[in-house]
């Protein structure tokens, strides 16, 4: 029983040492209980054997930081027996466990771990043998910690401890499942990160296209007799035209309503025929330059809206006009006079 304790206090030195390390760090203590398994206990010439023990103990540790701890613990193992023709036996065993413990916080709660360390313990058979011995073995583990409070935790263990007894009293490994609680000391836990979105105001520079106020070119007298033969409604030249083409591809968003008119000879009927033909020939012009027809509206008033004076050749060269309005929208519908 001595070298149990002295197992248990030398190891426990270093953990007294870390009390003065990060402020994430603590000191935790508890108990726990559970169900041990003498692996080896009894053998073939036994007829009947108890393996299955109640077993508890106690445990002090300390969190160096979020993955890693060491942890001392007391545990009693519980008595195992077996009955022989010649008489029973039973023994129990303690023992001293100091363990490193590696683990990972899944959330701020779930903490799954596992251990590896050492067992210093004692034995003491009575019956048969009246044996005590005392040894050290490996222990391996794993567990799991859920934390119930800041302070308060319960965890899940198992362990395994690889050869207890000596030759005289039989070796046997132990398996040991236990679930128990934790109190945490002086455990602040980190608060959740307050992410803050960052707001960048970018300041884009567009240019915005001045508008455009409506336009009016006007074709007639020398300039509509270069664009149209006498008579007829096809263009011969189209100069006259380029100053407006080049306002339509300028501001590709304009509309323009091209309106043809002639004077008053010939029949009515006749001039407003032709008004119409000139003005779609003007049009074609345009969609052939590629201006699209959708923004081209076309009408003819024939000799319906004089400028000057059909009684004098100057007048009527006048009113023999093409008329084109360029405006910055659409006119859904256009009044025709």
């Amino acid at each position: 029983m001595k070298k149990l304790l002295f197992f248990a206090l030398c190891c426990g030195v270093p953990i007294s040492h870390a009390v003065a390390d990060g402020s994430d760090s603590f000191w935790y203590t508890g108990v726990d209980i559970g169900q041990g398994y003498y692996a080896n206990g009894g053998n073939d010439a036994a007829y009947d054997a108890a393996r299955h023990r109640l077993a508890g103990g106690l445990h002090l540790g300390y969190q160096f930081n979020q993955y890693f701890s060491t942890e001392i613990a007391y545990q009693y193992l519980g008595k195992a027996k077996a009955s022989y023709n010649q008489g029973a036996i039973s023994g129990d065993i303690q023992q001293g466990v100091v363990s490193a413990r590696l683990g990972y916080p899944v959330t701020q709660s779930l903490y799954p771990y596992l251990t590896m360390g050492g067992a210093g313990w004692v034995s003491n058979v009575e019956g048969l043998n009246n044996v005590d011995n005392e040894g050290f073995s490996p222990v391996f583990g794993a567990g799991l910690s859920y934390a119930l409070t800041d302070n308060l935790a319960l965890r899940a263990e198992y362990q395994f401890t690889q050869s207890l007894g000596d030759t005289a009293a039989g070796f046997t490994d132990h398996h040991l499942a236990t679930v128990g609680v934790s109190w945490r000391f002086g455990f602040t836990p980190k608060p959740t990160p307050i992410i803050q979105e960052k707001i960048v105001e970018v300041i884009v520079e567009k240019e915005i296209a001045k508008p455009i106020e409506t336009q009016t070119f006007i074709v007639s007298g020398t300039d509509a007799a270069a664009l149209f033969a006498h008579n007829a409604s096809q263009l011969i030249s189209t100069k006259p035209l380029e100053k407006t083409l080049a306002f339509l591809v300028q501001y590709p968003d304009s509309i323009i309503t091209i309106t043809g008119h002639t004077d008053n000879t010939g029949s009515e009927k006749y001039n407003q025929w032709m008004s119409e033909r000139r003005a779609q020939s003007v049009a074609d012009f345009f969609v052939a330059k590629g201006i699209n027809k959708d923004r081209i509206n076309v009408f003819g008033k024939g000799e319906l809206s004089p400028v000057a004076d059909n009684k004098t050749e100057q007048g009527r060269a006048m009113n023999r006009r093409v008329e084109m309005v360029v405006q910055p929208f659409e006119i859904k519908s256009p009044a025709v006079i």
